[in-house]
């Protein structure tokens, strides 16, 4: 494997899950008014450069020799949680009433489901990204 391509995969991931984790932090301390919007910028960014990686097969291919689990189902794993992580942080920085429902009477309320999703997501990608760093430099991700 091009060590170039698996590091800059790994960086990405790695950038992903900074910045969905800095804009989780801003959300649940102060709401949707103190989240960065460059943070949710960079989150847009990695996801595309991300999914161009994992859409090539030939690097798939070879990340295949540093994957012990189906690499398929490792790809398809990484690829749903950075869609779930990337629509919530989307709801977090860019909708008015982010991860909420309004009622009349209460106003805004958590949706508790969300905020789950949001803990569960994040962890899986802080998984990966261990992972991931532990394979660039001893060449196996699982």
């Amino acid at each position: 494997m091009n060590k170039c391509d698996k590091e800059r995969f790994t960086a990405l991931v790695n950038e992903f899950t900074r910045s969905t984790a800095e804009i989780w932090k801003a959300y649940k301390e102060s709401g949707k008014a103190s989240i960065n919007r460059h943070l949710y910028e960079d989150t847009v960014s990695a996801r595309i450069d991300i999914e161009r990686f994992l859409g090539n097969p030939t690097f798939i291919n070879t990340l295949s020799e540093s994957v012990n689990d189906d690499i398929n189902h490792w790809r398809e794993l990484l690829s749903k949680a950075i869609a779930t992580a990337h629509e919530l942080t989307y709801r977090c920085a860019c909708t008015p009433i982010g991860l909420n429902f309004i009622t009349g009477e209460a106003g805004l309320i958590p949706r508790k489901d969300q905020h789950a999703a949001f803990e569960a997501v994040l962890e899986l990608l802080n998984e990966e990204c261990k992972k991931l760093t532990a394979a660039t430099t001893d060449g196996k991700t699982r």
